[in-house]
C-alpha cells in the first residue's frame, strides 16, 4: 500500500502493529507513521519521512506530498526521490523498472538495493578491495614480530609462540562493511532478481568476515583509500542503508522493516547537490565566481559569545556563497508549504527570524529560503529588512520528472531565474 506524507490510510491495524510502530517512533521520532483513528475507522498517517515499512506480511510506501495532488502518481514520486537521493548522494542509482517485479513496480528502496547489488558485483569482479590487517596467532614458527610478554608467561608452551603480524586479506573493515549490509539487505529484498544478486554477492564474499552487528559509526567513509576509491559509491549507499534501516518487531511469525528518510533532509540534501553539480548554469555572474560552503564548512559564525570568550549559538546556514572573506548571499532550504494569499507569503516566524539573523551575522545583503511548490504557481516573495538587506522566499518545482533530460534542464532553468531575480537590485 502506498501512503502520501499527512494522508490518512485504512489499515486494520493491530497490538503487534502498534508495538512495531513504537519501536520505529523511538529510533526515528515521532512524525514517520503512526496508527490512528479517522471518522471512526482505523487508519495509518504518514509524517514527514520518505521509505519504506514492513508490517508483518504488508508493505508501506511512504512518499512526498508533493505528488499527493490534483492526481496521486506514486510511480512519479517514487522515481523523484530516486533521482532526488542521487544528487543529495553524488551517486548514479538504478532507475525504476517493472520488469521482473512481483508487485506490478519496483519501490525506490528494491531500486536502492539493485543498484548497491549490480554496483558491487561489478567491482568485486575485478577484485575485491584487498588491504593489510594486523593479525595474532600461536605458531610453531615466527612470524612477524614475537608477542614477547605473553611468550615469557607461557613457559610450559615455549614450542608454541605468540606472534603479531600484517597480512594481505580481503577481509578488512571495509569489505566487512559491504558483507554486513548484503546480508541485511538480502533478508529484507522482496525482489527475486534482487534477492539473486544478493545471493550471488555474499558467496563470492565468503573470505570476509559478517559480524554481528554494525554502527553507522564504523562505516567511515575514510575507510575508502586512494586504492579503493572505485568502491566509495556502495559505501556511499552502504551508508545510507546502515543510517535509516530500523528492525521492528511484527506481527505473528512475520518480522517487521523500516527504512525511512526524513524528507526536510533529503530536499536540502537534493537542492545543495543539483546547486554543486549545475552551478555553471543556474548562478547568475554574481555567484558563479564564489565558494560554495554546503552547511557553511569552514565559516560557521556564532550568534553570541560566553564571557569567557567561547561561542555559543553557533549559525550554520545550508549553503553559504563566499568571495574575498565576504558572503554576497546564503542560501536555505525548508521542507514546508508556502501560501501566496498571506501577507507574509506564508514563511513561518521562526524561519524568518532565523534568516534575518544570518543576513545580520554575516553581513549578507540577501538570504534566499527556498521551499517545495505545493501549489499551482510559484510563489516569489521579497522582503527588505531595516538595514537594506533582503529575505527572499521562493518555491521549487520537483515535479518536472527529475529523472529525465528534460526534467533536469527545466529545475536548472527555473533555479537560474530565482538567483537571478534575488541578485538584480538592492
Amino acid at each position: 500500500m502506498t501512503l502520501f506524507e499527512h494522508d490518512p490510510t485504512p489499515f486494520d491495524w493491530s497490538d503487534a502493529h502498534l508495538a512495531a510502530l513504537s519501536r520505529l517512533r523511538e529510533r526515528v521520532g515521532p512524525d514517520v507513521l503512526t496508527a490512528d483513528f479517522h471518522q471512526e475507522q482505523k487508519v495509518l498517517r504518514a509524517g514527514s519521512f520518505v521509505g519504506v515499512v514492513q508490517l508483518g506480511d504488508r508493505t508501506v510506501e511512504l512518499l512526498p506530498k508533493l505528488f499527493r495532488s490534483p492526481t496521486p502518481d506514486a510511480a512519479c514520486a517514487a522515481k523523484t526521490v530516486l533521482a532526488m537521493m542521487a544528487d543529495a548522494l553524488k551517486v548514479k542509482l538504478h532507475p525504476l523498472d517493472d520488469a521482473g517485479v512481483d508487485t506490478g513496480r519496483l519501490d525506490w528502496f528494491e531500486a536502492l538495493t539493485r543498484t548497491l547489488a549490480e554496483g558491487l558485483a561489478a567491482e568485486w569482479r575485478r577484485g575485491p578491495a584487498r588491504g593489510y590487517e594486523h593479525a595474532e596467532d600461536d605458531l610453531t614458527a615466527v612470524r612477524g614480530r614475537i608477542r614477547v610478554r605473553e611468550h615469557i608467561a607461557r613457559p610450559a608452551r615455549r614450542h608454541v609462540i605468540p606472534v603479531g603480524y600484517d597480512e594481505f586479506t580481503a577481509d578488512t573493515r571495509l569489505n566487512r562493511v559491504f558483507r554486513f549490509v548484503v546480508e541485511r539487505l538480502r533478508e529484507r529484498t522482496r525482489d527475486p532478481h534482487n534477492h539473486r544478486l544478493l545471493g550471488h554477492l555474499r558467496d563470492r564474499m565468503g573470505e570476509v568476515t559478517l559480524v554481528p552487528a554494525l554502527p553507522l559509526a564504523a562505516a567511515p567513509m575514510s575507510l575508502v583509500t586512494r586504492l579503493t576509491r572505485r568502491f566509495e559509491p556502495a559505501l556511499t549507499l552502504c551508508r545510507l542503508f546502515l543510517a535509516n534501516m530500523v528492525f521492528l518487531p511484527a506481527a505473528g511469525s512475520y518480522t517487521g522493516f523500516a527504512f525511512v528518510i526524513d524528507m526536510n533532509r533529503l530536499f536540502e540534501g537534493f537542492l545543495l547537490g543539483f546547486l554543486d553539480r549545475h552551478r555553471g548554469d543556474i548562478l547568475p555572474p554574481t555567484l558563479a565566481a564564489c565558494e560554495l560552503l554546503p552547511q557553511t564548512a569552514g565559516a560557521v559564525h556564532a550568534l553570541a559569545a560566553r564571557e569567557n570568550g567561547r561561542p555559543v549559538f553557533r549559525l550554520k546556514p545550508d549553503l553559504t556563497f563566499r568571495q574575498a572573506g565576504r558572503f554576497p548571499a546564503l542560501a536555505d532550504a525548508k521542507y514546508k508549504r508556502l501560501d501566496p494569499t498571506a501577507d507574509d507569503a506564508g514563511v513561518g516566524p521562526g524561519d524568518f527570524y532565523q534568516a534575518a539573523v544570518y543576513a545580520h551575522r554575516y553581513a549578507a545583503p540577501r538570504v534566499l529560503l527556498l521551499y517545495p511548490q505545493l501549489t499551482a504557481a510559484p510563489v516569489r516573495a521579497r522582503f527588505r529588512l531595516p538595514n537594506g538587506q533582503h529575505v527572499e522566499a521562493a518555491t521549487v518545482e520537483l515535479r518536472h520528472g527529475l529523472w529525465t533530460p528534460d526534467g533536469t534542464q527545466q529545475l536548472k532553468d527555473e533555479l537560474r531565474d530565482i538567483f537571478t531575480e534575488a541578485t538584480d537590485g538592492n
